[in-house]
């Protein structure tokens, strides 16, 4: 880069060759439902072509100086991008520079075929290069360059929300996130759900039939966990999160911090109650497994145990929240839905599964963390997960003798026991008589 003017002299692109593996499981987690060529086993020569030049034109962007555009990916409807005069004509994001890899909110039926379910050169790209490189003749003030460009990026940000641009490094809008896609995220993955599950069920079958080893069975069958989770991680990020409108420009466009809506939250807690905290037993296929070799301990309790962490940690986010202007406070709300879906649903005649006593030990182990935190001592969220703790451990008194399981007795003891040393702050004088 000259150092005097910014401008790009030289640039590199590397690609490393297991690049070729990591694209053809995104394309069978994400395409493999709608698309029979992302079931082949290795990719027919032209289809990986198309798919690493997908790759390389996102690199190209970045010598040409794009940053990554991850809000790109969330300005077109799910309804959109499940109609395919509309991809056909807009590309299923308004960035290339987004981590958008392939549609997978599409459905078998929707008529896509391979082409349409890659992401590709959209319109914030075109506006992002134009304002880079579109030459003004006969304007060598750089003071006169600069205010025409912002009249006509104002023009353009009237005209086209899909120009619409956040930096990567806004965390706490949900809109920038990478590996999502379309404007509805919960809407999205639900469907990208629904098709997950038909690549369970056929997960065998369209295994090429020389995996002696089941070496293309397991990559594929992580690459089926590891997208559920992005799924989920995506809806975590809706709890506790702030939209960011208007940002970078002076005067007209100051930033402005809004809450996401208390009901746009409530809808990703009932998706993550439905997805996580209810066990996805097709998803844990005990044949699959035991083929792949994927014990429970590695492939579901530390993954899950993460997932339930982050979720009590987005709670925490809503202390955030509790300090704008008109916001509904919903963190009691969160915690009685997540009590009622992990314990009150529970039928005391039958047995707890291990996910299930694992999710329970988890929840109750993050709201005391929640509960003892001095910073959430002024804005309720320590109050509010001190009442539900204490809504716990009445419950477990109460179904403890009645669980049939003897494992499950335990289990609440323990929990009705921890809660009660917690509350009694008996956890101390434990900690200083281990130490003496």
């Amino acid at each position: 880069v000259d150092p005097r003017s910014g401008q790009i002299l030289n640039s590199h692109i590397g690609v490393f060759h297991s690049v070729q593996e990591l694209i053809q499981r995104w394309y069978f987690v994400m395409c493999a439902a709608v698309e029979p060529n992302a079931r082949q086993y290795p990719l027919a020569p032209e289809v990986m072509g198309e798919l690493v030049s997908n790759v390389v034109t996102h690199e190209v962007g970045h010598t040409l100086g794009l940053l990554h555009d991850f809000v790109g990916s969330t300005l077109y409807p799910v309804d959109s991008l499940r109609n395919v005069n509309f991809v056909r004509k807009n590309g299923i994001g308004a960035s290339i520079m987004d981590y958008e890899r392939f549609n997978y909110v599409a459905q078998p039926g929707d008529g896509f075929k391979g082409e349409d379910m890659m992401n590709k050169i959209g319109r914030y790209d075109y506006f992002a290069i134009e304002w880079g490189y579109r030459f003004h003749p006969g304007m060598e003030d750089p003071v006169a360059v600069a205010k025409t460009l912002k009249e006509w990026v104002d023009k353009k940000r009237a005209e086209d929300p899909a120009v619409f641009f956040l930096p990567e490094n806004n965390l706490l809008d949900p809109r920038v996130q990478s590996e999502d896609c379309g404007s509805d995220q919960i809407t999205a993955n639900t469907l990208c759900v629904k098709n997950l599950k038909l690549l369970m069920a056929n997960l065998e079958k369209w295994n090429p039939a020389n995996d002696e080893e089941n070496y293309v069975l397991k990559k594929r069958y992580v690459a089926i966990l590891s997208h559920y989770e992005n799924c989920m991680k995506h809806a975590l990020k809706f709890i506790g999160g702030h939209y960011i409108n208007n940002p970078s420009r002076e005067e007209k466009y100051q930033t402005v911090y809004s809450q996401v809506p208390a009901e746009m939250q409530m809808r990703a807690v009932e998706f993550l109650c439905e997805n996580v905290l209810r066990e996805p037993k097709w998803l844990f296929d005990e044949s699959i497994m035991k083929k792949v070799n994927a014990d429970f301990d590695n492939y579901i309790a530390q993954p899950y145990t993460s997932l339930m962490n982050k979720l009590i940690g987005r709670c925490g986010q809503l202390e955030q929240s509790a300090r704008l202007k008109d916001v509904k406070d919903i963190g009691l709300e969160i915690y009685a839905r997540l009590e009622k879906e992990l314990f009150i649903s529970k039928k005391p005649n039958t047995p707890l599964t291990e996910y299930e006593r694992l999710l329970q030990n988890v929840l109750v182990m993050q709201l005391s963390i929640l509960a003892e935190n001095q910073a959430n001592f002024l804005n309720g969220n320590s109050a509010s997960a001190r009442e539900a703790l204490l809504s716990i451990k009445n419950h477990v008194q109460a179904v403890r003798e009645q669980s049939l399981a003897n494992i499950d007795k335990q289990h609440y003891l323990a929990l009705e026991n921890f809660i009660s040393i917690w509350e009694t702050k008996k956890q101390k004088q434990l900690l200083e008589g281990n130490k003496n």
